[in-house]
């Protein structure tokens, strides 16, 4: 049996700032397919690590050829 801790929500202070503390920054990366799947790739290490398990070590290893088929 796990222990829930029971939050009381009626002291929670909600600070809404404007627009203007905002910043402009869109999160687009600019960068080649290459570099561009590096960068996901680290983000999924690191979401696998969070959970305990290893990333790597679910690859399938025994495909060697990817075809994308021809729209007709």
């Amino acid at each position: 049996m796990s222990s829930q801790v029971k939050l009381d929500r009626t002291k929670v202070t909600v600070i809404r700032k404007g627009e203007s503390a905002m910043p402009d920054d869109d999160g687009f990366i600019e960068g080649d397919p290459s570099y561009l799947l590096g960068v996901v790739w680290e983000l999924t290490k690191d979401a696998w690590a969070f959970r305990g398990e290893d990333a790597e070590r679910r690859l399938q290893r025994h495909i060697v050829n990817i075809q994308r088929r021809s729209v007709s």
